[in-house]
């Protein structure tokens, strides 16, 4: 079952922050986490003016600065998320689209500051995806990031988006292992026979087998024989045969992980104001 990390709910104004190329094609928000975990998914609220087209895409950084007044990201990215269509974004409401990472981070490192981040590069001014934050007095313990190029970032202590992000406490494994077996056999025999006017060979043969779970050994003995007199002789060895066979069976264990979360909120009219789009 998936763990929620950390966490800022629906946003009361519904104010979104343009993602576009040739804009802002990066923006996101710090977050952390209360134990050590392996995340594998986030959900971030979006909606869209005009036709965007393309993908967007969820990326994890670390973090340089303070939580909540100026953490941005640092270093490179992390893991990156497999695409959302913006086409299928709502442009009345707003709407929540969940970004699974198809390798999922392991270092998730209890009370570390991280940087979830939105990446988009399509699209115009008038044909472009908006986040949803909240920039009236919001309460989360991050703050926003933006950047147009990946390398120099700004942030904004008086917004914070909306955003849930969610992990497992182990990934998934699957280990198998075949023995197969191996058999020798092997027997030698010999035999003489002398006489002055007839022959004659007689054999009586013993058997002994063990058994046990795994091992099954199989042993025959045959008897040897001599006789003699003035009329005839003989003398008869035969043959040992051993078999041994064994195997050991495979063993597999796997793990599964999955996310998936979307609702959608009412209709909207937006307003330009500081760079922000209001949706009412």
């Amino acid at each position: 079952m998936a763990i929620l990390i950390d966490y800022y709910p629906d946003s009361p104004g519904n104010v979104g922050w343009r993602s576009y190329h040739g804009g802002t094609r990066y923006t996101g928000q710090i977050f952390s986490s209360a134990a050590n975990l392996v995340l594998t998914s986030c959900v971030l609220r979006f909606w869209k003016i005009g036709s965007p087209t393309g993908y967007c895409y969820a990326k994890l950084y670390a973090s340089t600065g303070t939580p909540g007044t100026n953490a941005k990201p640092t270093g490179s990215v992390l893991a990156t998320s497999g695409g959302v269509d913006v086409s299928t974004f709502p442009t009345s409401g707003t709407g929540e689209f969940t970004f699974t990472f198809s390798a999922p981070y392991s270092g998730i490192v209890a009370g570390t500051a991280y940087c979830i981040c939105c990446y988009y590069d399509g699209g115009d001014v008038n044909n472009c995806i908006l986040m949803v934050g909240d920039n009236s007095s919001p309460t989360d313990d991050g703050n926003k990031f933006y950047s147009s190029n990946g390398t120099s970032w700004y942030t904004d202590s008086g917004v914070d988006y909306v955003y849930y992000t969610y992990g497992e406490t182990t990934t998934s494994s699957s280990t198998s292992t075949t023995t197969t077996s191996s058999s020798t056999s092997s027997s030698t025999s010999t035999s003489s026979s002398t006489s002055t006017t007839s022959t004659s060979t007689t054999t009586t043969s013993t058997s002994t087998t063990t058994t046990s779970s795994s091992t099954s050994t199989s042993t025959t003995l045959t008897s040897s024989s001599t006789s003699s007199s003035t009329t005839s002789s003989s003398t008869s060895t035969t043959s040992t045969s051993t078999t041994t066979t064994s195997s050991s069976t495979s063993s597999s264990t796997s793990t599964t992980l999955t996310s998936t979360s979307t609702t959608l909120l009412g209709p909207k009219m937006y307003v330009s104001e500081d760079n922000s789009d209001i949706l009412m």
